[in-house]
């Protein structure tokens, strides 16, 4: 098939922004000698803005106009075009451009008058705006078929809207998998063609990693996959289901595979535990080595996660139970590793919770077991506040210009030597309950008084976070990059 000329594309954008792709009474004189991209239609029954059929005339003015079985507004009879796109023509064109093969077997005109589709291989999708109109409908359509259906959506339109494409797609995180172009970019199609195949690989790069995932719930590692700020959200409403007790038979799992991928945004490794019927932790996680700081041996982080009401620890079995946990984090290759017992649990129950109980009794078995280890009660709002900090680039720079790097910022939440050497006094001062009464205060008091006992509360990774982005001390990146450029040169 003959390339299209730029002229002929400018005129093909004209004329999908002025009959909306379906109807036109003339075609631009740029387009009169492709023929194959258009048919000849008899349109006397049929809206030009729509295509749906004319029921009614009105008059108005002395001029009669037709009314549609659509939304379109009246228009005068003699618009009635006598021409029409042919698509799969046009897909042909596109798609030869762009060194495919299309069949019009692979052509969806089910979305129009909004856009046709066509299928090609794989995830890819090419697809036409039709309906400039009803731009945001369109774009919002194919951004999350993009999504739910893992494919890449690629968007040609009018030159006139890709601007609005591009505004519409910084709202969503799976813009690079819905790459816009405008139609004349298909005269020089190299730069689309090298876009669409990035964006093709990285995708099923995605649902490689998908498919190889030991998240559990493969609908929420999709789903975490396509957004990774989804897990904010996930995290959120797993409380949500619990409280409105939604899926009460199933939120044990959903709320393990949801407290696994968020530790994995902590650029930690993480590996799903449990369902082996032994008693065995649900997750387990590691902190790599940092040889640079005084507690900074390998944390190796054995989780189990509470899906149930406010918690109380004084249910959980040591000896059936926990015991186990500890014993088998004490391999050879975990000899020189501390490790964190971590509870992730939506709230306490309480004073009554008895965290500081539990911990004195199951510290018997750190001590039985040789194991250097910190119990850490971890708040999943707290976790939530984690991930947000691991995901954000502006936040997590300013933490690596004041810090080894963003593990740095959450191994103290993991570490006790390291929390009360490294956490600001007023955070490490936090506890789950203010101190208004003789029996909160004596809770607290009790609470201090368990030095390998760690409460991780939101507001405790809010206050690590602001204290070490206003510190006054530069961390060993920024030192670095303050001595370029050399002034001295």
């Amino acid at each position: 098939m003959e390339m299209l000329t730029e002229g002929q594309l400018d005129s093909l954008s004209e004329f999908i922004i002025d009959n909306n792709g379906i109807f036109a009474s003339t075609v631009p004189d740029a387009l009169e000698s492709r023929g194959d991209l258009y048919e000849t239609v008899d349109t006397s029954d049929k809206c030009h803005h729509c295509g749906e059929g004319i029921i009614d005339s009105v008059v108005l003015d002395g001029e009669e106009l037709a009314v549609c079985e659509g939304d379109c507004d009246p228009f005068p009879y003699q618009e009635s075009g006598r021409y029409k796109l042919d698509i799969p023509a046009v897909f042909a064109a596109f798609c030869d451009a762009l060194r495919h093969h299309v069949t019009k077997e692979d052509i969806d005109i089910e979305p129009m008058p909004l856009y046709a589709q066509a299928n090609l291989d794989g995830p890819l999708r090419v697809n036409l705006i039709c309906n400039t109109d009803k731009l945001q409908e369109a774009v919002e359509k194919l951004f999350g078929d993009a999504v739910r259906n893992s494919r890449v959506n690629a968007i040609f339109a009018p030159r006139a809207v890709l601007e609005e494409i591009h505004e519409l797609a910084a709202e969503y995180p799976v813009a690079n998998f819905t790459p816009a172009f405008s139609i004349p970019m298909l005269a020089e199609p190299d730069a689309i063609t090298e876009i669409i195949e990035n964006a093709v690989s990285q995708r099923e790069r995605s649902n490689d990693a998908i498919a190889r995932s030991d998240i559990k719930d493969e609908d929420l590692a999709e789903t975490i996959e396509n957004n990774p700020g989804a897990i904010r959200t996930e995290l959120a409403y797993a409380r949500v289901r619990r409280e409105a007790s939604l899926s009460p038979n199933t939120l044990g799992n959903y709320f393990e595979s949801v407290c696994h991928a968020a530790l994995m945004n902590l650029d930690i490794a993480t590996k799903a535990l449990g369902d082996s019927g032994e008693n065995i932790a649900d997750l387990a996680f590691k902190f790599p080595r940092n040889s640079g700081r005084m507690h900074g041996e390998e944390i190796l982080g054995i989780v189990d996660t509470k899906s149930n009401g406010e918690k109380n620890l004084s249910e959980e079995k040591i000896a059936d139970k926990h015991r186990e946990y500890i014993w088998q984090a004490t391999a050879d290759r975990f000899k020189d590793a501390h490790v964190a017992h971590v509870f992730v649990v939506f709230d306490m129950a309480g004073l009554d919770a008895n965290e500081v109980d539990w911990y004195r009794l199951i510290r018997e078995e750190y001590r039985d077991a040789g194991v250097d280890g910190t119990m850490v009660v971890l708040y999943a709002s707290a976790l939530s506040q984690m991930v947000h900090i691991a995901q954000s680039a502006l936040q997590t720079n300013e933490l690596n210009l004041s810090t080894d790097g963003i593990h740095e910022v959450f191994r103290p939440f993991f570490h006790s030597g390291e929390f009360h050497h490294a956490i600001d006094e007023e955070v490490r001062r936090i506890t789950r309950v203010e101190p208004s009464s003789a029996d909160k205060e004596t809770y607290i008091e009790r609470y201090r008084e368990c030095e390998n006992l760690i409460v991780v509360l939101p507001e405790m990774v809010e206050r690590r976070y602001d204290n070490l982005i206003n510190s006054d001390m530069a961390g060993d990146d920024e030192a670095a990059l303050d001595r370029y450029p050399n002034h001295d040169y």
